[in-house]
């Protein structure tokens, strides 16, 4: 299932407050960029991000999945309709 425009569109405005993010549609999905280096993607209309050791403080319990075959697992961010708390997400992951 490709993810939804509307769903694409609804993460990139809870982002607005981050600068250096960017996404690339790529076969229905899309790529996500923090300062032009690949941070996560938005799949199936879940935003995915790539395991680091500094989001384990922000999502502890975090269920991971494959976004897509032959893929690495990747962090489901739930909870994610805090514009703060995903700018406070981003911004740890340019430490």
């Amino acid at each position: 299932m490709a993810s939804s425009n509307e769903y694409h569109d609804y993460v990139l405005e809870l982002l607005a407050g981050v600068e250096g993010v960017r996404t690339r549609k790529m076969m229905g999905e899309y790529v996500l960029y923090l300062d032009d280096v690949v941070v996560g993607g938005i799949y199936d209309d879940e935003l995915l991000l790539k395991p680091n050791q500094c989001l384990d403080a922000f999502f502890p319990d975090a269920q991971r999945r494959l976004p897509y075959e032959g893929s690495k697992t990747m962090m489901i961010v739930v909870d994610s309709e805090d514009p703060s708390f995903l700018a406070d997400v981003f911004e740890s992951l340019r430490k």
